[in-house]
């Protein structure tokens, strides 16, 4: 494997991790700016207000368990 194959596997590693500390800080921006923010929390969509109330707006259905790899198809 060459140099800059390994840099990039080791960048792409840092995805994940990346993806979380933003979405982390734009949770808190949006509430720090009187915005609510949307979640979902045990198959439930909530509303998160700034004030530290939440409110249900839907009923999820159940997540779909996949393995990596796997192949499905939408039902249309």
């Amino acid at each position: 494997m060459s140099q800059s194959e390994r840099q990039v596997r080791l960048q792409e590693e840092q995805i994940p991790q990346q993806a979380h500390i933003a979405l982390t800080r734009a949770r808190q921006q949006a509430l720090a700016a009187g915005l609510s923010v949307l979640t979902v929390q045990h198959n439930q969509l909530v509303e998160l207000a700034p004030d530290g109330s939440s409110h249900v707006r839907k009923q999820l259905a159940n997540p779909i368990p996949v393995t990596r790899g796997q192949k499905i198809k939408r039902a249309s």
